[in-house]
C-alpha cells in the first residue's frame, strides 16, 4: 500500500486489518535493514532471557544482567569498541535501583536472605538530557529493556519534550 493511500484511509477512519498489517511489515523490514543496533539489541535480549530467566534470586542478579548488556556493546561509542561512560553509568544507576526492588521482593517472599547493603527508600526519578544525537533514546531503550525483563513490559513510563523524541522512545 502506498503511504498516501494509508493516510487517506486513516483520515477517513476506514483502516482495515490488511492496511495495518502491510504497513507494519514494511516498517519492520525497513527498521531491520537500516539499523544494525536494533538487531544487536534483540540478540542480546534473546540471550539474556535464555541465560538469566532460570537463575535463582540473588542480590546481584539484576546488576549482572546490566553488566551483560554493557558487555554486548549496546552502549558503546558509535563505531568504536569503547563504552560510553555516561550511558553506562545511567544504566547502572537503574540497575542498582531495580536490584534493590527485586531483592526486597525476593526477601519478602522468603526466597533470599537479608541484603548486604542498605535499601534507599527515596523515590527514584531519572532525567536524561543532552543535545540531539547524544544517545538519550539509545540509553533509555536499554534501561527500559532491563526494567521490563524484571518487572514486566510497560513498566517504564517515558516522556519527552518534543513529539519526535516521544515517538522515538514510545512515550508521551
Amino acid at each position: 500500500m502506498v503511504e498516501t493511500d494509508f493516510f487517506r484511509k486513516l483520515d477517513a477512519n476506514t483502516i482495515d486489518d490488511e492496511s495495518l498489517q502491510s504497513t507494519f511489515e514494511k516498517q519492520a523490514s525497513y527498521s531491520e535493514d537500516r539499523n544494525p543496533w536494533d538487531k544487536l539489541l534483540q540478540e542480546c535480549l534473546r540471550t539474556l532471557r535464555i541465560q538469566h530467566s532460570e537463575l535463582p534470586p540473588s542480590h546481584v542478579r539484576v546488576i549482572d544482567a546490566a553488566a551483560y548488556l554493557l558487555r554486548c556493546g549496546l552502549l558503546n561509542v558509535k563505531g568504536t569498541p569503547n563504552l560510553n561512560i555516561k550511558q553506562g553509568v545511567a544504566l547502572m544507576h537503574w540497575a542498582f535501583w531495580a536490584q534493590q526492588k527485586k531483592s526486597q521482593e525476593w526477601m519478602n517472599a522468603g526466597r533470599l536472605s537479608a541484603a548486604p547493603f542498605p535499601f534507599d527508600s527515596k523515590p527514584f526519578c531519572h532525567i536524561l538530557t543532552g543535545g540531539a544525537g547524544t544517545g538519550k533514546t539509545t540509553t533509555l531503550r536499554v534501561i527500559e529493556e532491563l526494567i521490563n525483563f524484571y518487572f514486566g513490559s510497560e513498566s517504564v513510563m517515558k516522556a519527552a519534550p518534543t513529539n519526535t523524541a516521544a515517538r522515538l522512545l514510545g512515550g508521551d
